[in-house]
Order: structure tokens, then sequence, then C-alpha cells
């Protein structure tokens, strides 16, 4: 559901349901496979990631990182027409700011032919930036029709220093606060100010010292306040001007419960950027609440951060902080979403589909289970913990591995006209390269896997009717609202010679670290599996999880074996380079390869 398309408090949250499906991580359950008539057969599954299939049923390869490359130029085109992508804001939010009399900042629609392009919509905004950089775009002199734009520096302009943060609106209401989108979209520049350090000449550094200590403040009050029951993180959010809460009304969604290890992690990016201790006692405040906490504070996308968090943090400062309690709450989930593990089957048994590691609602529009594109494609912040903790390899592997699969089936060029709300329209076209919102395992004409946006359900719901019209007539299902998120897949996976093993770029989201290049790579095939690399100088290849050397002396086309079902934590070191071992740690030149 698009931003603005409700209101705030409730976003995509409007949902009073039982939960959809119970997990556990260690018990024997039944996964609800759905007929082609609708109804339920029972296939015993153990809940539990070891016994996911270990290769997705219809897997095919898929480029994600030229997905996103076309994506992103796509919607940066000025010249889309008649279906604008991108737009000035004009916005009196931005008057007096760093792009006051420039016209002022770009900004996305959230659907493609949305009317309503030209409102501010910093989560979209900073996302677009964030996913082009991850494929290697200079999102920062990003050229169109001889004209150059630096869009990270854009991003300023919804800073403001009274409450010192980036705010969805920074001049009209700067003090309102929604965590969902305001903590993502301060981590994600958090991120940005790592990959353009150049940007610390107009004024960069200094916006992001002041987002660490704006949450630092938060977290040592919401948890250091007597009277915690009613502090903590159990809330929508905070403003800072009136020094109050903003909460969910009772039967309207949920609370960011989980907001916290959002939080934590800009502290923690503070930390190793610039080296105050306060920021490392910040996080390790913020997760000491969560490993302390003996229920599942699982909302839909900050828990999603945990196992980096806690896995970065035990590595570099010996701290014992869990790192499979915030697997366990993703996998259980919530009363509304959580990991959909299942398959979908015909009445005759035969498979249609299967939705392991796809995220998504049980209920909704109509009673129907649906898969997200955007908060499926959020697990791949995941990924970046098998670094500083290898015994999740197979784990985040398998996880990675599943997860992106289903994500690729949003795309219009991916499923056939009859399954998708735009029909073959789009198949052939430019704009295949934006997603679908979501995927309906049954929708209400009975189709299978039906690929749509919220609009579609919009135009018949009553409740809808306004929101609906104000979109306009040329608007389409397809959501760049989603698809700015693509980036995080297209920054990670690169396919391999072997369909099916995918390399995954550990350092890609694991931003303020030293590294050489680290790949985890998960062999999903009963068999070994001989897997190239491609070398631009002569390197070795080096196996965190077992301490060993799968080969040395490797140039061009590098290559190593992975045993069956097994996991392979890769470091390309330079040819010829000594290991030292100080402690439990492997260094390189004083880089760490290995914390264990």
């Amino acid at each position: 559901m698009a931003l603005k398309s409700l209101n705030p408090f409730c976003r995509k949250r409007i949902l009073s349901v039982q939960f959809w499906l119970s997990f556990s991580l260690l018990c024997l359950t039944p996964i609800a496979a759905i007929s082609e008539t609708g109804q339920e057969t029972k296939i015993a599954q153990k809940q539990t990631l070891a016994l996911w299939p270990a290769l997705p049923k219809l897997y095919r390869p898929f480029n994600w990182t030229q997905r996103t490359r076309d994506f992103t130029q796509f919607i940066f085109n000025w010249g889309n027409s008649p279906l604008p992508t991108i737009v000035w804001n004009r916005n009196s939010d931005f008057d007096g700011g760093p792009y006051a009399g420039k016209g002022g900042v770009f900004t996305i629609a959230d659907f493609y032919g949305d009317q309503r392009i030209g409102y501010h919509n910093l989560f979209t905004n900073i996302a677009a930036v964030f996913s082009g950089s991850l494929v290697g775009l200079p999102m920062d002199r990003m050229t169109y029709a001889n004209q150059t734009y630096n869009y990270v520096d854009q991003l300023s302009a919804y800073f403001n220093p009274t409450i010192g943060r980036l705010t969805l609106e920074p001049k009209a209401n700067p003090g309102y606060s929604d965590w969902w989108y305001e903590v993502t979209a301060n981590l994600l520049y958090f991120g940005l100010g790592d990959i353009y350090k150049g940007e610390s000449q107009r004024g960069m550094d200094n916006r992001l010292k002041s987002i660490a200590d704006t949450y630092a403040s938060n977290i040592d009050t919401f948890l250091s306040s007597p009277g915690i029951s009613t502090y903590g993180f159990n809330h929508l959010g905070f403003d800072p001007l009136e020094n109050k809460f903003r909460d969910v009304e009772p039967n309207q969604g949920f609370n960011y419960t989980d907001a916290g290890l959002g939080m934590g992690l800009i502290e923690l990016l503070a930390y190793k950027k610039f080296g105050d201790p306060k920021y490392l006692a910040s996080a390790k405040l913020a997760l000491n609440y969560y490993d302390k906490s003996s229920d599942n504070k699982f909302y839909d996308s900050f828990a999603q951060f945990g196992p980096y968090l806690a896995a970065r943090i035990n590595a570099e400062t010996g701290s014992h902080f869990s790192t499979t309690k915030y697997i366990d709450w993703v996998l259980e989930g919530n009363s509304a979403i959580g990991v959909f593990q299942k398959y979908q089957t015909d009445n005759k048994g035969t498979l249609l589909f299967d939705y392991f590691g796809a995220s998504g609602f049980k209920r909704s529009y109509g009673q129907k289970e649906r898969t997200y594109f955007l908060e499926t494609t959020q697990y791949a912040f995941m990924l970046p913990a098998v670094k500083y903790d290898p015994s999740l390899a197979l784990i985040m592997g398998k996880w990675m591995l599943h997860a992106s699969t289903h994500a690729s089936y949003f795309y219009p060029d991916q499923k056939t006209a009859d399954s998708q709300a735009e029909g073959g329209l789009y198949r052939s076209s430019s704009a295949n390269t934006i997603p679908y919102e979501a995927l309906e395992i049954i929708n209400h004409e009975g189709k299978f896997h039906f690929a749509e946006s919220d609009p579609h359900r919009w135009k018949t719901d009553p409740n809808y009717q306004k929101t609906y019209e104000s979109l306009g007539k040329s608007c389409a299902n397809l959501s760049l609202y989603s698809g700015v998120w693509a980036g995080l897949w297209g920054g990670i996976i690169k396919n391999t010679n072997v369909p099916g093993i995918l390399q995954l770029d550990t350092n890609k989201l694991d931003f303020y670290s030293q590294s050489y290049p680290t790949y985890l790579y998960y062999n999903p095939y009963g068999t070994t599996r001989v897997v190239q690399i491609p070398l631009n100088n002569r390197s070795d290849l080096y196996d965190v999880i077992t301490g060993t050397y799968l080969n040395k002396n490797q140039n061009g086309l590098g290559s190593f074996t992975i045993k069956p079902n097994g996991a392979v934590l890769l470091v390309v070191i330079p040819e010829g380079k000594t290991l030292i071992k100080k402690d439990k740690k492997t260094l390189v030149d004083n880089v760490v390869i290995s914390f264990y």
C-alpha cells in the first residue's frame, strides 16, 4: 500500500486478524497447501529452515543487478511521458532550506502513472537513491539531457536541525514521527554516508552525527526512564517537539515494537564512523532491551536488523547477544504478517507454486493471503550477519535464495498475462522493470499467484473509492514504491556458473567496515558442485567456515568446490598473503577475515 494512501497511523497495518500460521523452529506442524478449489491439503513439515526445500521448486536465474540498474535509469528519466515517474517537488516544506530557489527537490510517484506525484515522499526517494547506489550507479552525479543531478545531496532537504534527523515533513510538521518510515530512512542515510564519503564536504557528516545524537537520546530516554512499561518501543513514533509518543489507535494495526533495533543499528554505524563510545553504549542498550525480552517484538521490518546488529557487536566487542532469536521472531511473525512456508497445489496435488521465504499477510482485502515485494526484499538486511557469525551461513544462504526467487515473480515480464492485474500490457514494455506490489495466493477471481497492487483492490472497494479516484485514470498497478528496494537484491546477488548457487556479497550492506571481498555461497544440491568466480587479480580463496584455503594462486576465472547442501564463506585474498592469528581472530594485513 502506498504512502499517503491511508491515514499515516494505519499505513497497510489495518488488519485485525488471528495469526495466520503457527510456527515453531523445533516442532512438527502442518503447513497448508491450497488446492485449485480453495480447499487445503495438509503437508507435514517441520517449521525450520533446515527442512525448507533445498532449491525453490520453480527456481530460475534472475539478473537482479541489471534489473535494478534498468529500473533506476527508467524512473530517474525526467522525460518519461505521458506517465512521469519523477518530478520536482516544490512543496513549501522546502522553503528556506538548502534547495530553496532551486526548483525544489526530486520526488518519485507511488505507482506508475500516479497523478498524485509531487508530494514529498522521503521513504520512496531515499530508497531509490540507496538502491541505485548499491548497484554502482553514481547517484551523486546522474545525468539526463546534459544536466547533472546530485540526488544524494537533494535528500538533505529533508533534514530538520531542530529535531536533528531527516523527517517526512521537514517544515510543515517536523515533529511528526512514524518510525517505520522515519527510522528506516535515517538508517539508509547512514549507508549513503559510507558510500558517498565526499558528501561530507556538503555537511553530510554533521547531519549524520546529529541523527546519531537524536536516536541515542531517544534510546536512553525510552529505556532508562522510570515506568518502563510506558516507555520502550511499543509505539508508532515519538514527537520530540511535544515530547510525547504517537500510538496506533485500537484495532487499527500495530505499534512498532522492534523499531529500537533500527535505532540501535544507526548507533552502531555511528560508532564505527565517529568512534565515540557513547554510540556503542546506546546500541548495546537497545540490543540488551530486546535480548532480554521473553516475548516476540517482531513488527514488520526492524527485526531483520537484529541478527546483523547482534552478530557484529558480539564479534567486535566480545559481547554475547543472541543472533538467532531475531531469526525466530521473523519466522514466527505476528498476528498479521510473517514468513510464508507453504506449497500451493491443485486438487490433483500438482505443484503450482511454493511460498517458502516470502513475507506477507494472511488477511487483506477480502481475507486473501498476499505476499509483498518490499517486505520480502528487506530480508537482505540480514545477510551481513554471516560475516560476524559464520554459524548462520546455511540459514542465510537458503533464506536469500528462496526470498529472492519469490521476489523475481513480481515483475510483469516474469508472469503470464492472465496472472497479473495489467494483463499483458507491460510484459514487453520498458516499464516491466517496475514490480507489482503484491502477489495474492488466490485472488478474488480464483486466479493463482496473481500479481497486483493496491489500486486493483481500491477500485472495487467503496471504502477506498476516493483514494482510487485520486490516482487518476492512467495509474497502473506497477509499484514504484516497492521497486525502489530492488537494489537490496541487485547489490548482493550475482549468478554463478551453477544455476541455484548464488554469489551473495556480504560486504555490500555491511557499512563502515574494512574487509576483503567476502561472499556467501549455498549449495542446494545433493552433490558436490564446482563454482567459478571471476577474479581481477591473482588471488587465494579462503573459506571462513572451515578455516582452510579452497584454492590458491587463482587468476582470471577461479574455482572452488562446495559440498552437498553445504555453504562456503569465501574471502578473496591477494595471492601469497600471510594469515595472522590474534586471539580468536584471523587477520591479513591487519584486516580481520574471520572473527572465530
